[in-house]
């Protein structure tokens, strides 16, 4: 098990998690009549889908270019999405929202166009129109377009609840822009205990550094770096690594309180399992997550490590 990959899969998920902002000021003070961060998140145009799968549908592959079932299709604040199939699992989505072209007027007449960027292997195209969604928890009809064939998807619009500003604040994809590290335990260097300022969230040289100081832990390929987290307005949320398909998972969010179940598996066995809470806060336009967690490494010592993320809001695709 690729210890320290759990470390940071946790604290990802964690996300924007400090009962302190950068100004001196609680969490729990938020103001929640002035949102700190422009809200985007729009019920037509960020949304996650959830494919009846009592229909049939054929002609659909994923992206690894088996013939799939789609189960969910998350389109959330930002141009990174996620498209979840049976057999293929979770697979990241780039996506832009469009208004129609007059070719695309054969399928809409008006409504939203979501041009997916990065299919591949027998797709050349993938393009998701919708006409006026109903309301979120009832059931609607999207068009599907694939190499110039329509697939109709029949399914929910997950239900979201109310929106306030504070959701509408950290309901988005956040790109990490640094990472702080600190570790403190039996046989461990004080060096490690103050903390190292990492650009992004590059896990094969953060672990590298750890190794090289001590930590008895499993080093990570680039592979497994951390680009930005989703937090869908629809109480979805996924990890983008680098060079891996993402995890995705559900959230719940009660005020300020973030909390989650997750599993993680690796080559379809679980190597991480459990739940997580935190608080969730904006400062100064930019989230920020701090975790705390204690754990053995592979000889069986104990030590504890602290974990600071800087994130910025992902541009929306529209």
């Amino acid at each position: 098990m690729k210890k320290i990959l759990g470390i940071f899969a946790v604290a990802a998920m964690m996300l924007v998690a400090c009962d302190k902002d950068s100004e001196g000021g609680k969490s729990s003070d938020y103001n929640y009549s002035k949102p700190k961060l422009s809200a985007p998140a729009n019920p037509n145009n960020n949304f996650t889908f959830v494919v009846d799968q009592a229909q049939s549908v054929t002609g659909l592959k994923n992206p690894d270019g088996a013939d799939d079932c789609l189960l969910t299709i998350a389109f959330p604040p930002g141009s990174s999405g996620v498209a979840e199939f049976e057999k293929g699992g979770a697979k990241e989505l780039q996506f832009s929202v469009e208004e129609p072209t007059k070719a695309d007027t054969k399928r809409i007449k008006s409504g939203t166009v979501f041009r997916v960027k990065n299919w591949k292997n027998g797709i050349s195209s993938f393009t998701i129109y919708i006409g006026s969604l109903k309301s979120s928890g009832e059931e609607a009809t999207l068009v599907a377009e694939v190499n110039g064939n329509d697939i109709l998807l029949q399914g929910t619009i997950l239900p979201e609840p109310a929106y306030t500003p504070f959701r509408q604040d950290v309901c988005r994809n956040w790109e990490i822009e640094e990472t702080i590290i600190s570790v403190k335990g039996d046989e461990i260097p004080a060096e490690l205990g103050v903390g190292r300022k990492f650009t992004g969230c590059k896990l094969d040289e953060i672990s590298k550094h750890l190794v090289d100081k001590g930590v008895k832990i499993n080093t990570l390929g680039s592979e497994y770096n951390v680009s930005k987290i989703m937090i869908s307005p629809s109480g979805k949320f996924a990890i983008f690594f680098s060079g891996k398909d993402p995890y995705y998972g559900d959230y719940t969010l009660k005020g300020t309180d973030f909390s989650y179940n997750f599993k993680i598996f690796e080559e379809d066995n679980p190597i991480l399992a459990g739940s997580a809470r935190g608080k969730l806060s904006v400062s100064n336009g930019y989230g920020r997550l701090e975790v705390n967690a204690d754990l053995k490494d592979n000889s069986g010592k104990s030590y504890s490590i602290n974990i600071i993320f800087k994130m910025k809001s992902e541009a929306v695709s529209f």
